[in-house]
């Protein structure tokens, strides 16, 4: 199995963040030491441009539906009624 890895590609996270970016490297090596027990090839994901980046970003932005302003969003509530 053909697997892509971007780990080397780090980026700056607050010290508080907790999404595991260190996790994603150490499972790498892993997998690394044992090809032959994992069945996988690993592979350098190719670093996407700023342009692609862009183009993606904003296909996804035009082509996302826009909300229905028609229909309610949730239970309407009456003026003036106590709970």
């Amino acid at each position: 199995m053909d697997v892509y890895y971007s780990d080397p590609f780090g980026f700056p996270l607050p010290p508080t963040h907790r999404f595991p970016l260190a996790k994603y490297a150490l499972l790498r090596e892993r997998v690394e030491a044992w090809p032959a027990a994992t069945g996988v090839t690993l592979h350098l994901a190719p670093r996407a441009s700023r342009d692609e980046l862009l183009d993606r970003q904003l296909r996804q932005l035009v082509d996302k539906p826009a909300p229905d302003k028609t229909k309610p969003s949730g239970p309407a509530k009456a003026r003036g009624t106590k709970k």
